[in-house]
């Protein structure tokens, strides 16, 4: 699945990729010890595909739907508030603040 999303953006075909992000504080950057963390999550995910796409002009987005203290209970609910629809590529971290494998699978459907 990976692939048919990355694939039309390689090759030219797509002027335009939306990394979505959902998770706790880990996700919004609020890691005392590395104050640059979120450039290493969807931010260094969206430098490293514009520095492949073949194009300067094409837009590849990065939009942080995370909310500090939350857990795939509360995505599970409201998702699609924090993800848009016309996101290609989810990432989740929900690892710290989980404990619902329930509501972790709803997630992800």
């Amino acid at each position: 699945r990976l692939l048919l999303k990355l694939g039309p953006l390689l090759l030219g075909d797509n002027k335009k990729f939306i990394i979505g992000t959902i998770g706790g504080s880990v996700t919004t950057g609020g890691i005392d010890t590395h104050s640059d963390y979120p450039a290493l999550f969807a931010e260094g995910l969206r430098d490293a595909l514009a520095a492949v796409a073949p194009r300067a002009e094409w837009s590849i987005q990065s939009r942080n739907g995370a909310q500090g203290g939350t857990g795939s209970g509360y995505f599970a609910l409201c998702v699609n508030r924090h993800l848009a629809l016309d996101t290609d590529l989810a990432l989740v971290e929900l690892n710290v603040n989980d404990g619902t494998e329930r509501a972790y699978e709803r997630v992800h459907r």
